[in-house]
């Protein structure tokens, strides 16, 4: 124990018996200094004086209040239909939990929240209750799927699984850790620390004890009477033929991690096999898989072949688990589509072929197999803690972050769309005059063409069709890069700041748990080594320059360095504004006391000592080059990269990402945002470059994935199954457009349902011929249809579905026209059943704008006693990304804090009696009221209860309500004095609201557009329809790849696979 440790459970006591705020914590040193003291004489810690103590509680102060007010998430669960779990109060009891016990405390002292912690035991116990009985004297195979946020933490969750699993009575556990070496090395080490505790403390150190091990050792050099733990694999060894042949006894427990390879499964199978009793076709020990990324290479590809026929990693997986009467297979990913999308087949009627030669000798094996791996049983979600930062505080969502910022808007973490890549990082290629092979734009699509470049054609392409013919896919052998594009260099810049800023921040927290002494920038430009690798001696001479400069140039010189580096901090896009108001920034339940805000001037003297010791490396089998990141060896690592890269593999201390990799996959793209995690003192350091083209697929994915994990909440509290989220996921519109097209590949019948959700104008047009076009439609064609005021904020007209369809197919509105088609489609096929007959169209009156509009101004009905409607009101654009698609695509994007335009979520419950809104709100308050009381079990009932109803219900518990024949549209108006960056909600940037003003007041003159005149959005709500007239989305006969491209891939840059086609 250390002087931090103690000031740390002080503090604590202190602040449980008193309570106590920021300020009251911040004072508390002189208070318990002598306690301290004496603690430390009796724990014979060294002597120190004042300032050395002052300066240990002043990170043990930071660390407890960036920790203590985290929000731990809580996990949600579905399970099969009549689903009891083995797991009782009884079994609990008499199982000794030696090893969760002991992982769950050295998670404690790693400087986990307690709260987290005890989290982490829930979501884990959840989980093992339901797998299959380790003690069950019949067979049973359980299937389950956890799914968590890219780089949350799903690792840490399935080494607690793997832990209860040893504990209640499982003896071989496989751990299938991805496709690539490097990532399978990584887990392994995490698993040796929290499971195991003995391996290599470093990599190429010796073995010795580690992690849980120092905590508590088992076996023979600790508690004898509990079975120490083996693994057959190492950090540096997979489950190889060699291993496979040193015969290993199954008398033991055995945790193994192994890849996802072809021969590495056909090793494990034949060892297994082989150690069968004689005479016995299986074995009866209890075993579990954890398939780590799960969505990557396990599923099966044959469509309605697939019950007889398989991937070769697919059947060996299903081939391991027939081996055993008692298994368990737990799939864990970040994107599900794939998972649930999989084949769903029957137990096959021909058996699995093995071959293998022994001492020269060939010999074939025919063995059985699984049905297959789909997670009938249960799906378990995982919510991250509060300080971890993903997608959703990122890109688009439809529920805005709640934090201080005066829009709730999202971190401002993403640098301009990167747009100069195309001379040196192409994805398609045409030979010039010149005869020399350059980049060009990569149109996949003719609707793609048409709307970017019409009748005007693209470098001397007259259309489409000559475009094809005469470009191609770019080639690993095509001569790229030939220098680095300035976006790049600005990359590098952006690191070397990061660099620094962390340094004057060592001080501060080199004695924290939280202390990432470790700093990446990511730079993902291809899939190609060779590109890679010419890259990586393009950057390292860069870097070299800018060290040359670092120490020759003056720094007040306006040519030196530091003043680029200066200019790059006060850019739009720079450190000095998330620097200074970070906090700001942070979502509640977030605070972080070591983002401690600094000035250029203080980087100054320290920029030499940062960018001492920059390594570049290429991460390919080409160079051999591997990402080590050694505990007491602080690393700065320039790492270019592809595939070794893209998946589960965690980047130490990441600041700096430069992602331009082309995937038409949305769902494997947010994989490999490998930027997603915890950030403890250096959030601000972080920068996303990226294409425009994966900004739209990270929104689009992102927001299809909220809308899903809402849905799954809401499946659990009405007690639904996976069969039920499998549907919803197979019929979200969404998915459709995120998945991989291979999935759609033999489809029998596309789909869609918008069945049980809100549709809304989140991309509003601000050409000048669509803004009056849509306000004259609205002014003509709803305005004056409006008779009843629903109440002082609210008025509304009723009609029927084919009013509703005119208005959305006929008339000019803010719907884009794919969406729009399957809207109205939808809204079709409800109407042949019956259902969505009868309409309501309301429009808000009210609104926070100051400015308001004369009833005759906007045509409505002299009847109404209504003089005047106040407009909504929304900021434009602010960040540069959301202002470039605004003034080029004439877009205005409802993203600044949500993709949400409806301000408040009663304006949905006006379809409801005043009874139905009441049961709405009392079924959200008791929910609410348990998800606190498990987050808080010392909350009382009637405590959770008082805090649950002071949130805001959501919209859908109105919605559940509705009736299946009524659609409700809202209308809302919103003030283009705002929209237009010439009014401004948030004050406290004069000067950067200037800028804006005049950008887009530059915009409004030129495109002649009258501000006078609001921008109207649609809100579409559609009840929950039992009988779903969207139909079945997919059938299930598909081809799932790893990744398109990946046929191109060299075989190098996927090591250990000898054939991509037997993944």
């Amino acid at each position: 124990m250390r002087y931090i440790d103690v000031f740390k459970q002080i503090i604590e006591k202190k602040v449980s018996k008193s309570g106590g705020d920021k300020e009251y914590i911040d004072n508390l040193f002189n208070e318990i200094k002598e306690s301290v003291i004496t603690t430390g004489r009796i724990l014979d810690l060294p002597q120190v004086d004042d300032t050395t103590l002052k300066s240990y509680f002043e990170t043990a102060k930071n660390e407890y209040l960036s920790v203590n007010p985290i929000d731990p998430g809580i996990s949600h669960s579905l399970t099969k239909k009549d689903y009891k779990t083995w797991l009782t109060h009884k079994r609990d009891a008499e199982i000794s939990w030696d090893y969760s016990d002991r992982y769950f405390e050295h998670l404690n002292k790693s400087g986990r929240s307690w709260k987290v912690v005890d989290e982490t035991k829930d979501s884990s116990f959840s989980i093992i209750s339901k797998m299959a009985d380790p003690k069950s004297k019949t067979p049973i195979y359980n299937k389950g799927l956890v799914v968590g946020a890219v780089q949350s933490g799903k690792t840490g969750n399935f080494n607690a699984v793997i832990n209860r699993a040893i504990d209640a009575g499982y003896e071989i556990v496989i751990v299938l850790a991805g496709i690539m070496e490097d990532l399978r090395s990584q887990t392994q080490q995490r698993i040796e620390k929290d499971v195991i505790g003995e391996g290599n403390i470093d990599s190429g150190e010796p073995s010795g004890t580690k992690g849980v091990g120092k905590i508590k050792r088992f076996g023979v050099r600790g508690d004898n009477d509990i079975l120490q733990v083996k693994s057959l694999t190492s950090e540096s060894k997979d489950f190889s033929k060699t291993v496979k042949e040193l015969n290993h006894t199954l008398n033991d427990k055995y945790v193994l991690v192994c890849k996802k390879n072809v021969s590495v499964l056909k090793n494990l199978i034949i060892w297994l096999h082989n150690s069968l009793e004689e005479g016995k076709e299986k074995h009866n020990i209890p075993m579990l898989i954890i398939d780590d990324e799960a969505d990557n290479a396990s599923l099966n590809n044959m469509g309605s072949k697939g019950r007889n026929y398989a991937s070769k990693t697919n059947g060996h997986i299903r081939a391991i688990l027939e081996l055993f009467f008692v298994k368990s297979y737990l799939g864990y990913t970040a994107t599900p589509f794939a998972n649930v999308l999989q084949d769903r087949n029957e137990y096959p009627e021909n058996d699995w072929e093995i071959k293998y030669k022994f001492k020269g000798d060939e010999v074939e094996k025919q063995l059985k197999r699984v049905d297959n791996i789909f997670p009938d049983d249960f799906i378990e979600l995982l919510n991250p803690p509060s300080n971890y930062v993903g997608a959703k505080q990122i890109f688009d969502t439809i529920t805005p972050i709640d934090n201080k910022t005066d829009e709730n808007e999202k971190i401002p973490l993403v640098a301009p769309v990167v747009e100069d890549y195309l001379e040196n990082f192409p994805s398609r290629v045409y030979q010039n005059y010149e005869g020399e092979i350059v980049g060009v734009e990569d149109i996949r699509i003719k609707s793609e063409w048409d709307e970017r470049f019409g009748f005007e054609g693209y470098l001397g392409f007259d259309s489409y069709s000559d475009y094809r013919k005469a470009t191609r896919a770019a080639r690993k052998e095509d001569s790229f890069p030939k220098e680095l594009p300035e976006s790049l260099k600005t990359a590098v810049k952006c690191f070397v700041i990061a660099l620094a800023i962390r340094e004057t921040r060592i001080p501060g927290m080199i004695n924290s748990d939280l202390y990432q002494p470790h700093n990446t920038m990511l730079v993902h430009i291809s899939r190609f080594t060779i590109w890679q690798n010419t890259t990586r001696k393009l950057i390292e001479e860069y870097v070299n320059e800018i060290i040359s400069k670092l120490h020759n140039d003056k720094p007040r010189n306006q040519t030196s360095i530091y003043s680029e580096l200066e200019k790059l901090w006060y850019s739009n896009y720079g450190f000095a504004h998330i620097v200074e108001n970070v906090k700001t920034y942070l979502p509640k339940g977030y605070d972080d006391e070591f983002l401690s805000p600094l000035v250029f001037d203080s980087l100054i003297p320290v920029f030499i000592n940062a960018v001492k010791g920059i390594e570049t490396k290429a991460i390919n089998s080409f160079t051999n080059d591997s990402l080590e990141y050694p505990k007491n060896s602080p690393k700065k690592i320039i790492a270019i990269g592809g595939n070794r890269l893209s998946r589960g593999f965690t980047l130490e201390g990441l600041t700096i990402n430069y992602f331009i990799r082309v995937t038409n996959y949305s769902d494997a793209l947010l994989q490999m945002g490998r930027w997603f995690g915890y950030r403890p003192g250096y959030l601000d350091c972080c920068k996303i470059f990226t294409t425009q083209d994966s900004l739209d697929k990270f929104n689009d994915t992102t927001k299809c994935i909220e809308e899903l994990e809402t849905e799954f909440i809401k499946m659990e509290e009405q007690g639904k199954t996976p069969e039920n989220f499998v549907l919803r996921v197979k019929k979200h519109p969404g998915t459709l457009k995120i998945t991989r097209p291979s999935i759609l590949k033999n489809a029998k019948e596309v789909q869609w349902s918008y069945q049980d959700s809100l549709e809304m104008t989140t991309q509003l047009k601000v050409d000048k011929n669509s803004i009056e076009a849509i306000w004259d439609s609205f002014k003509s064609n709803i305005a004056p249809n409006f008779d009843v005021i629903v109440r002082k904020d609210i008025i509304k007209y009723s009609c029927t579905s084919e009013d509703v369809l005119e208005l959305l197919k006929n008339k000019p509105n803010n719907f884009l026209d794919d969406r729009l088609e399957q809207i109205t489609r939808f809204i079709e096929l409800c109407n042949e059943k019956g259902y969505l007959k009868n309409w309501t169209v309301a429009l808000k009156i009210t609104g926070a704008s100051p400015n308001k509009m004369l009833k005759k101004e906007i045509g409505l009905n002299n009847s109404l006693n209504i003089p005047t409607i106040e407009l909504a009101k929304r900021s434009g654009p602010r960040n540069p990304d959301d202002v470039s698609i605004f003034l080029k695509k004439n877009l205005f994007k409802a993203s600044s804090k949500s993709a949400n335009i409806i301000s408040a979520n009663k304006d949905m419950s006006i379809l409801l009696s005043d009874s139905e809104k009441l049961k709405a709100e009392k079924t959200f308050f008791k929910f609410k009221a348990q998800e606190l009381r498990r987050k808080d079990k010392s909350l009382s009932q009637s405590e959770a209860e008082k805090q649950a109803e002071a949130k805001t219900v959501p919209e859908r518990y109105y919605r559940s309500m509705m009736k299946e024949t009524e659609g409700l549209l809202m209308i809302y108006l919103f003030d283009s004095e705002y929209a237009f960056n010439q009014e401004f909600t948030n004050k406290k940037y004069p000067i950067k609201n200037k800028e804006l003003q005049a950008t887009f007041k530059d915009y409004i003159d030129k495109n002649n557009i009258d501000t006078k005149i609001p921008l109207v959005g649609y809100a579409l709500e559609f009840p929950p329809i039992e009988n779903d007239p969207g139909g079945t989305y997919l059938q299930g006969d598909y081809n799932l790849d790893i990744d398109e491209e990946i046929n191109d891939e060299e075989e190098d840059e996927l090591e250990g696979i000898s054939d991509i086609n037997e993944i």
